[in-house]
């Protein structure tokens, strides 16, 4: 197995560690939620500042993320090293074509779940890249099938660029700015109605293009879905 393949298997295996480590951080703030609601309760009855000990739940929470977006730069990192050494040592793969994609699939959509889990991005924007992703990967084993194919378009790419930044961006925020975008930030009541929307633009540009980059996809395959009828 030649080197980008292998660097395409590490990036499948960082799942591992980040799906517990995401499980962790659901745990406590599930645990914790009837918690920190009396605690904000008692803040806004008593007009006291919106802080909170950074021994508490923040730091919990904060810490875990931290490592979480740690993993998932390294994955990207991985994702643009595998296709660097494949085009430069001319080691392009069948088996690269089809799991390079969906070993980013696997990592980003665990991550777009995770935020919507804890509040961090809506639910729908995750659903939608999940139904892209779904119709996606259903039209490529159907492409494989049929010897069509399965190479990342550019708009693929770009959309997976985009939603890399996104995602980057939606945990500095809440690194920074917040540990939930619903209960407690650091701006003040205005700016709260508006910054986890402007957080989410990068996302919402990157659904745009999955949303085009799979329309693409389907029109590959719809004369073979014609023609199976």
């Amino acid at each position: 197995m030649n080197l980008p393949n292998k660097l395409t298997l590490l990036r499948i295996a960082l799942f591992i560690p980040m799906i517990f480590l995401m499980i962790a951080n659901i745990y406590i703030l599930r645990t914790s939620d009837g918690f920190w609601w009396s605690y904000m309760k008692y803040v806004e009855n008593h007009n006291l500042p919106t802080t909170y000990s950074l021994n508490g739940l923040y730091t919990k929470i904060g810490a875990i993320d931290i490592v979480i977006l740690l993993f998932f730069i390294g994955a990207m990192v991985t994702d643009f090293l595998d296709g660097y050494f494949a085009r430069k040592n001319n080691q392009v793969t069948e088996f690269g074509k089809l799991w390079d994609p969906l070993a980013d699939k696997i990592i980003t959509t665990l991550t777009l779940i995770y935020f919507a889990v804890m509040n961090y991005v809506p639910f729908w924007i995750v659903l939608i890249f999940v139904i892209r992703d779904l119709i996606v990967d259903g039209s490529r084993v159907t492409m494989a099938k049929n010897n069509i194919g399965v190479e990342a378009s550019i708009w693929g790419k770009l959309k997976t660029l985009i939603m890399t930044a996104g995602i980057i961006i939606v945990f500095i925020y809440q690194l920074v700015f917040s540990f939930n975008i619903e209960k407690i930030t650091y701006f003040d009541k205005s700016a709260q109605s508006w910054a986890p929307f402007v957080v989410s633009i990068p996302l919402l540009v990157a659904a745009g293009f999955s949303v085009f980059s799979g329309f693409l996809y389907v029109r590959k395959i719809w004369p073979i879905i014609r023609e199976s009828k």
